[in-house]
């Protein structure tokens, strides 16, 4: 899919399986979800009292889906249009416990449950070992938004932030000329390989 047919925003749910507390609780699922018609339903009440909702998204991938199913169906079509110089930018948004931090990072040391966050690396970096490019630099940044305030999550642990560490989001984005979109106190750091990242 290139920048020039596909939306500019798109929007995808991912649901995620029962944990192991809702399974032990006989817990009945509140949603349903099919990744063929692009839709989730959300059930509520019992009996004759249920109610069922249905919304539409861009892609729908259900608790069966894979790591690699989410990156291939949602970051994957978009990364040589970056290398091309477009901004692309994928957020996962939800309350606690709904799996933004498992879709996003994953088990870095795992093959099968990596995040899209390593896997977009590894594939950048597997692009630009082709010889069209003949010279790059890579930049990531990767900050939280809780609460309105932001943080910036590539510190190493025990670092002090740099002012303005967290502060309201509306005073934190900035528009340099030809750097994009950036949020002041959040650095860009520059990686030479995936492993970097």
């Amino acid at each position: 899919m290139s920048s020039a047919d596909a939306a500019t925003v798109q929007v995808v749910v991912r649901v995620r399986p029962m944990n192991e507390k809702e399974q032990k609780g006989n817990t009945l699922p509140v949603v349903t979800a099919s990744t063929e018609k692009k839709e989730v339903t959300v059930i509520r009440g019992s009996g004759q009292r249920q109610q069922r909702t249905t919304f539409n998204f861009d892609n729908v991938l259900t608790s069966f889906s894979t790591q690699e199913e989410v990156f291939s169906q949602t970051i994957e079509p978009v990364l040589d249009d970056v290398l091309t110089g477009y901004e692309c930018t994928m957020f996962a948004y939800g309350q606690t416990g709904t799996g933004k931090t498992h879709t996003m990072e994953g088990d870095f040391m795992s093959e099968d449950n990596r995040g899209v966050i390593p896997r977009a690396a590894q594939a950048i970096f597997e692009r630009l070992s082709n010889e069209n490019f003949i010279e790059h630099t890579v930049k990531a940044s990767y900050l939280e938004i809780y609460n309105e305030d932001l943080a910036d999550l590539l510190v190493a642990h025990g670092q002090v932030q740099s002012a303005p560490y967290v502060r309201r989001f509306s005073a934190l984005t900035s528009v340099e000329p030809r750097a994009g979109r950036e949020a002041a106190g959040v650095r860009g750091h520059t990686a030479a390989r995936k492993g970097h990242l």
